[in-house]
């Protein structure tokens, strides 16, 4: 009976901590997504309101999505990490042409986040954005700050 009693015990213990875990990694992950959500910024020359301007929200939005759990899986790399700043260009089928870094955060957020936007799935420009571009192509600036 005793080893039934201490193997009982243990299955008890790891069911008591894997939600600690667990809890503590969707903590991670939700203030990952704030903070991306927060200072992921279309910080275009497009007039508020425009079609243009929304394209780009919505694409910085997909991006955030995409990085969060990428992030988040190495969360002791982001304290501290810097900020990101970068230009992405966006062709009319939505494939990302290039990613250029104006300013880098640590390596680790820096290849992560242009890896992920080079291998982003993204919508395709809509024909109102490129009739108000005058061009098949959008550039996304970006700024991600990790040093909250």
């Amino acid at each position: 009976m005793p080893k039934r009693t201490s193997s009982s015990s243990a299955v008890a213990h790891l069911i008591l901590v894997r939600p600690m875990r667990n809890r503590r990694l969707q903590a991670c992950l939700a203030l990952v997504i704030c903070a991306l959500s927060a200072l992921a910024t279309a910080a275009n020359a497009a007039a508020p309101g425009s079609a243009t301007l929304a394209y780009q929200d919505r694409l910085n939005d997909i991006v955030i999505h995409l990085l969060a759990p990428r992030l988040a899986s190495r969360f002791d790399l982001l304290r501290g990490a810097g900020t990101l700043k970068l230009i992405y260009r966006v062709r009319a089928n939505g494939d990302v042409e290039s990613v250029k870094i104006i300013s880098r955060a640590n390596q680790f957020v820096t290849d992560t986040c242009v890896h992920t936007i080079k291998s982003a799935k993204l919508p395709p420009i809509p024909k109102s954005v490129i009739k108000e571009q005058g061009r098949e192509w959008v550039d996304v600036h970006t700024d991600i700050s990790l040093d909250r």
